[in-house]
């Protein structure tokens, strides 16, 4: 009778299965990124071609973008999806943080076309707060979500604010709404357009520097908050009641 008792030794069978398990973990690791990247990418642009946009106050628009006059862009972190890639390719930059969930969010910002830089509240956040004051003072368009990365949702942090006074810069509110949407079970409940839905992008009027010059940087930071706060009430109005003012330039 063959002997079945354990000898420690570890089966050959296992061996070779955890060997072609580790090697699989090998491939997926190196792939993982850029799928994910690509998925974000193809789910991002999908949702984007099936929603109707509407831009309220175009020609705040074209005034953020055009080259010179850096603007800081605010928009709640739960409502990225049609900014993000409304102004692809358009040499917008935004803020990622330095986290593991920021890596994905950088690699798919860039895939949208836009610039990238790094930092957060507790990493290397200096160095990008002053990062941004730079781009903002050569003339480039910034776009921040001042609750983010992680909130209290729908709070502007004090970075917002700081880099307003740094950089003395105009600021532009960007309220986001949907018609119909989907809102996701995370900290920022995240919302999607449904399909056939109609998004509204109420640009509000800009925040000139003039008009938060004597103002300490708490009571900057809760005057950007109520001005975006506002813009979403406006757009959130406007996409459940049709008030629109015009359609989204191309």
């Amino acid at each position: 009778m063959k002997n079945t008792r354990h000898t420690g030794k570890r089966p050959a069978w296992l061996t070779r299965l955890r060997r072609v398990r580790h090697a699989n973990d090998g491939v997926w690791g190196k792939w993982q990124p850029l799928v994910q990247r690509e998925l974000a990418h193809g789910i991002g642009t999908l949702m984007f071609a099936w929603t109707r946009i509407e831009v309220v106050n175009p020609e705040i628009l074209r005034w953020c973008m055009t080259p010179g006059h850096g603007v800081l862009v605010l928009c709640w972190h739960n409502r990225t999806l049609v900014p993000l890639n409304f102004f692809r390719n358009r040499g917008a930059y935004a803020l990622i943080s330095h986290s593991r969930d920021g890596n994905l969010q950088g690699a798919i910002f860039r895939r949208f076309g836009w610039n990238v830089v790094r930092g957060s509240s507790d990493r290397d956040g200096v160095a990008a707060l002053r990062q941004l004051v730079r781009v903002i003072k050569r003339g480039d368009t910034v776009g921040l979500t001042p609750d983010g990365p992680r909130g209290p949702r729908e709070v502007v942090q004090l970075g917002a604010a700081l880099i307003q006074r740094l950089a003395r810069c105009p600021v532009v509110p960007v309220g986001v709404a949907f018609s119909r949407r989907l809102t996701l079970a995370t900290w920022d409940r995240y919302q999607l357009p449904m399909p056939g839905s109609r998004a509204v992008l109420y640009f509000d009027q800009p925040t000139l520097p003039d008009t938060l010059v004597d103002l300490d940087i708490e009571s900057t930071r809760r005057a950007l908050e109520e001005r975006l706060h506002s813009a979403n009430e406006k757009a959130e109005r406007i996409a459940l009641h049709g008030h629109g003012d015009c359609p989204a330039p191309m």
